[in-house]
């Protein structure tokens, strides 16, 4: 598991990466738009994505538009509190 990482997104609080399995972890901020918090995992995700979603300048953007547009498959690991 890579470090976590903290970009400046209003949505995005956190982001892991596991290379070997190619999983990425974000963790939402609670109160988000989209997902109102929680931690999802998507899958299949290669490096290069991961890289190019950490310098990204919008990270919630890259996410909703390169990531997710691709068809990841995902799964909420942990739902928001509240």
């Amino acid at each position: 598991m890579s470090k976590i990482l903290t970009p400046e997104s209003s949505a995005i609080e956190s982001l892991s990466y596991n290379e070997e399995l190619e999983v990425l972890f974000v963790y939402f901020r609670p109160g988000a738009k989209a997902v109102k918090g929680g931690i999802y995992a998507y899958f299949n995700v290669p490096l290069t994505e991961y890289a190019k979603l950490t310098s990204a300048q919008s990270p919630g953007k890259y996410l909703n538009e390169v990531i997710k547009h691709k068809g990841h498959p995902y799964h909420l690991v942990k739902s928001p509190v509240g």
